[in-house]
């Protein structure tokens, strides 16, 4: 069997787009008050008739009434069920404590109140079908995201569209009829376009134009093109207009005027136009710095110019080359290096006065803005500079180092400023960082004094147990307290899932189909069909999106039986369709393999190996 470690490639394999990425709004379990209908898939079976009049078992549709103000939940058998809200995020009716609902079955429908008491209802089910719905739609956004993430369309807004079409239906069932057909989505708004007939030819120009999700027309059809193609600005647009380009916002009102080149990045202060070449005051319209060579994007008010040096957006440029070696210990030290010669890579902005840089002979280091190599390029990973402390990696040692390139928690080549005591460090959480030794947890505080020892058995009881310290120091009554710091348990009843504290106060009664105990923070849950996971204050940190999901391990979780999420949910690992026997990270990486579908051939086994991003690029 050959041994492949494919990680990086995976990562190359990313490709970002703009997707809708639907935003959970801040809903707690344990604070949650109303009443709710959620419908329980493929819940319960019952005996019915079937062929031949013989009794079968089937399933049946199962709804939820979940009374979150009192903490009680009832199960109730019906072909379907209508309520006048709808909330379309998590998937379920919203009623008011004395509202009624309407239930159906074989065809008859009576209303319903929360109790679960019947009462006489004059219509069938067609008219039920009939009433309108107000939905509370998802929040949305636009962002840039990797295409391993669910399809486009699962985070698709209420609105409907007809594309190539004049109408737009809102999220109340009204029809909107514009007098421009739509073409596509940008942003969170629509475009439209006419067809224009003019004495410049014969054939009539296509023209675009905005409309909001509410049917407002927020341009009108008047540019050659308008696209969404600032990273991370979704509120902002490219326009053309007689093969000139300028930026608008999602208002329609006109932050560059269409008479530049091809605009590279906006950020509404600044923007980088013709064809990447010179930097521009937005307000001002003053031309700040010319480049000979392209530059690509404005990040925190820094500007890499390709391979050249930094520009800030106050005009002033740091040329970037290799002028000297600070903290040179040996003749090794000078191995590969060539006076003059630029760098191969340079980060994109400046954190603590200094730049992260890339040397293809050595490694990764940084640079000062004088251009001095202050940290030498050795490392194999390095992250951006934040309140004095960056994240490196050597090897496979993981640690921090100070802006002087002291090597802290881990061992290395220069001086360290405490004892290699510690085998992996994780990032600062607030003041204090977790540590580990083998496969014990302790924590230092930003100092890198020992706070706890490491004889904790994960990083989360690291963190509880320092939060139980500090409370015991400032408070006096904490019994309350200290028993909130546990993260809440599941346990089932009548098939379903909810959750209650150590001493059995309910936070949340059986709604979920499953849930488990929470790991590193995160309790998996499946809700309304689909997986998400929840944080310790039952809010959903992931909504349930997934068709299935594992626990986390290593921070990392495995969805859909493809791809691994962080624990803000986004995808960091996206593998080939060709892997198979996919699960979770133990001692940082996974055993699977890889098919080639070739009859008689046995499939190669592969290492999926964690790597962290060293700089925006």
């Amino acid at each position: 069997m050959i041994l492949f470690v494919v990680c990086f490639r995976l990562f190359l394999y990313l490709c970002p787009q703009n997707q809708i990425v639907c935003i959970m709004r801040n809903i707690s379990f344990k604070t949650l008050e109303g009443v709710y209908i959620v419908k329980l898939d493929a819940f319960r079976s019952k005996l019915k008739e079937g062929y031949y009049g013989r009794k079968e078992r089937k399933f049946v549709n199962s709804y939820l009434i979940y009374n979150a103000t009192n903490k009680t939940s009832k199960i109730i058998d019906y072909e379907e069920v209508w309520a006048p809200t709808f909330d379309s995020e998590l998937r379920w009716f919203v009623i008011k404590e004395n509202e009624k609902f309407i239930v159906a079955e074989n065809g008859k429908c009576f209303y319903m109140d929360s109790e679960g008491f019947l009462s006489q209802y004059e219509g069938d089910i067609h008219s039920m079908r009939k009433r309108k719905t107000s939905i509370i739609p998802q929040e949305c956004k636009i962002e840039e995201k990797p295409s391993s993430l669910e399809n486009w369309d699962e985070y698709e807004p209420i609105t409907l569209i007809d594309i190539g079409g004049y109408k737009l239906t809102l999220p109340d069932g009204e029809i909107i009829v514009l007098p421009f057909k739509i073409k596509e989505r940008i942003g969170g708004n629509y475009l439209i376009y006419d067809d224009i007939k003019t004495n410049k030819s014969k054939y009539p120009e296509r023209k675009y134009g905005i409309v909001s999700k509410i049917g407002k027309i927020v341009v009108e059809p008047k540019f050659d093109s308008i696209i969404n193609k600032f990273k991370q600005r979704d509120k902002l647009y490219q326009v053309k207009l007689d093969d000139k380009y300028g930026v608008i916002n999602e208002n329609g009102e006109v932050i560059l005027p269409p008479k530049y080149g091809w605009i590279e990045d906006c950020d509404g202060d600044f923007a980088i136009i013709d064809d990447g070449t010179k930097l521009i005051n937005v307000n001002t319209e003053e031309i700040i710095y010319t480049s000979e060579v392209k530059m690509n994007s404005i990040i925190d008010g820094w500007i890499a110019v390709l391979n050249r040096g930094i520009l800030s957006t106050n005009g002033t440029f740091y040329p970037i080359s290799l002028k000297k070696i600070d903290n040179v210990r040996s003749s090794n030290d000078w191995w590969g290096v060539e006076w003059g010669k630029l760098y191969d890579r340079i980060g994109s902005k400046v954190c603590n006065g200094l730049i992260p840089v890339y040397d293809s002979k050595r490694g990764y280091g940084y640079v000062n803005l004088d251009s001095i190599e202050v940290i030498r390029c050795k490392y194999n990973e390095i992250h951006y500079f934040t309140d004095g402390r960056a994240k490196v990696r050597y090897d496979t040692d993981f640690g921090y180092i100070d802006t002087k390139g002291n090597i802290i928690v881990k061992n290395g080549i220069d001086e360290v400023l405490i004892p290699n005591r510690y085998d992996w460090a994780y990032d600062f959480d607030g003041t204090i960082s977790v540590v580990q030794q083998g496969r014990l947890y302790g924590c230092v505080d930003s100092n890198l004094n020992e706070l706890l020892p490491c004889v904790f058995y994960s990083a989360n009881d690291v963190k509880k147990a320092y939060q139980r310290i500090l409370l015991l120091n400032n408070k006096v009554d904490y019994q309350e307290q200290l028993l909130d710091l546990e993260p809440p348990q599941p346990y089932e009843e009548n098939g379903l899932y909810g959750f209650k504290r150590a001493d059995g106060k309910c936070f949340c009664p059986p709604i979920f189909r499953s849930a488990h105990f929470f790991i590193e923070g995160r309790a998996l849950v499946s809700f309304g069909g689909k997986y998400g996971y929840l944080n310790e204050k039952l809010e959903f940190a992931i909504p349930p999106i997934y068709n299935s999901a594992e626990d986390f391990s290593e921070g990392l979780a495995l969805v859909n039986n493809r791809d691994y999420i962080n624990k803000n949910g986004e995808c960091v690992i996206h593998t080939d369709h060709h892997i198979e026997k996919l699960s979770s990270f133990c001692g940082g990486k996974v055993i699977c393999e890889y098919n080639y579908c070739q009859p008689g051939r046995e499939n190669d086994s592969y290492e999926i190996t964690k790597r962290v991003s060293w700089y925006e690029s």
